[in-house]
């Protein structure tokens, strides 16, 4: 009988070992089950009092976010206005009156071209109109002649209809002139080449002294730099579930440009980076990317931004009304529900069912069923039940914790 005792006995102490054996391996698997096990550990330890103490819990605080978390989308700078500068006379260069990379502004003179052959032609065309002018008035006199003397029966009516006649060439004459003065004019105004546009000048092909012609095609070129167009591309799917298509997006996105080699994660930061406005968006889904194509309008009045550089398009949603939002490892799922576990003034956890939203970054956003402020767990449900008493470790400071044992560990081999 006391054999039998004997052997019962081992055989329960075998099974016990073998259980706590497996569960402390699958516990010590998870880093940051590890640390609550020993925040536990180190609780129960120093607890004086015979009750056991509750089990230690990551939480952190539900908060309120106002904007989705942006989405990052290589960009491209264009100019709004992109201007090639060709002479539209014949002439040599006399002057250049800018510097090569220079800001100049709408109706700056750039070159001057030698202009006496079109002077000439300007004063023979005033000439020319003169000359006509002088030729309607003695038109006009022959003609009030020669009605006054039909009207006395004292001329011939052959003779009226010629004063007309000559008249009404003599004034059709006139404006043939005054036409040909104003071409006139107008090609020696080509001899003074101004930018039609504000912004920066290019590279000179031609300098002061050489022949340009027409032909001679591009002699420089001006870009706008502010405002500027950012040119990306998003996904069809983003383009209509998240900001709802054509019809409002430019209400809904808010766009921040990162200039190449800034932080694109940082919060504070990417709030001062410029803020662009939706101009245009493509007629069409690329239908080899199926990607919509927009370009938004940046002010760049610093002139940071340079025509044909890169920068990130960061493109949040904005909410019509702040949102809930907690860590996304928060969150549990159940066949009839979703749920999170809140921690209330007592220590108690309370399970909470929660209506979804979109995801954010990081963050899952609650449409209903918890407030900002309110303390949910984000590791170790697993040995929670409703109601159960807990030690609530802020998930920060235990990820702080975490990371300086790891680097200690990497620094240690």
């Amino acid at each position: 009988m006391s054999k039998r005792l004997f052997l019962a006995a081992a055989l329960l102490g075998c099974g016990l070992a073998a259980y706590y054996l497996c569960d402390a391996t699958t516990r010590e698997s998870d880093p940051t089950t590890v640390a609550i096990a020993q925040e536990d550990s180190a609780s129960q330890e120093d607890a004086a009092a015979p009750t056991q103490p509750g089990a230690v819990v990551a939480v952190s605080d539900a908060i309120e976010i106002n904007d989705l978390q942006p989405r990052q989308y290589a960009a491209r700078l264009e100019p709004i206005d992109d201007v090639d500068i060709v002479p539209r006379v014949t002439g040599w260069i006399e002057k250049v009156n800018f510097k090569e990379g220079d800001f100049v502004n709408a109706g700056d003179l750039l070159f001057e071209i030698e202009d006496t052959t079109y002077q000439v032609a300007v004063k023979t065309a005033e000439a020319n109109l003169e000359q006509i002018s002088a030729e309607v008035k003695n038109a006009e006199t022959n003609y009030t002649r020669a009605k006054d003397l039909l009207e006395r029966q004292a001329g011939s009516q052959a003779d009226f209809d010629d004063a007309e006649q000559r008249l009404l060439q003599a004034r059709a004459a006139y404006r043939i002139g005054e036409a040909a003065l104003v071409d006139a004019r107008n090609t020696l105004s080509y001899t003074k080449i101004r930018t039609p546009i504000s912004g920066r000048i290019g590279k000179v092909t031609v300098t002061r002294g050489n022949l340009v012609t027409p032909q001679t095609g591009k002699i420089v070129d001006v870009k706008s730099f502010a405002p500027i167009h950012v040119r990306f591309a998003i996904g069809e799917s983003v383009f209509n579930k998240t900001f709802g298509g054509e019809g409002n997006i430019r209400e809904r996105a808010r766009i921040k440009i990162c200039p190449v080699g800034e932080d694109r994660e940082d919060a504070k930061k990417i709030e001062e980076y410029p803020e662009a406005t939706i101009d245009l968006i493509d007629n069409k889904v690329d239908s080899s990317t199926n990607t919509v194509v927009i370009w938004a309008t940046l002010p760049n009045q610093d002139n940071r931004f340079f025509p044909g550089s890169y920068a990130t398009a960061l493109v949040s949603r904005k909410l019509e009304k702040p949102a809930i939002g907690v860590l996304l490892s928060a969150l549990q799922t159940s066949v009839e529900d979703n749920y999170v576990y809140v921690v209330d003034a007592n220590n108690c956890v309370e399970r909470r069912t929660v209506k979804l939203g979109p995801i954010s970054g990081k963050y899952q956003i609650i449409d209903a069923g918890v407030r900002a402020g309110e303390t949910i767990v984000v590791e170790g449900m697993n040995k929670l039940e409703p109601g159960a008493k807990v030690q609530p470790i802020d998930y920060e400071t235990l990820e702080t914790r975490l990371t300086n044992e790891r680097q200690a560990a990497e620094q240690a081999r």
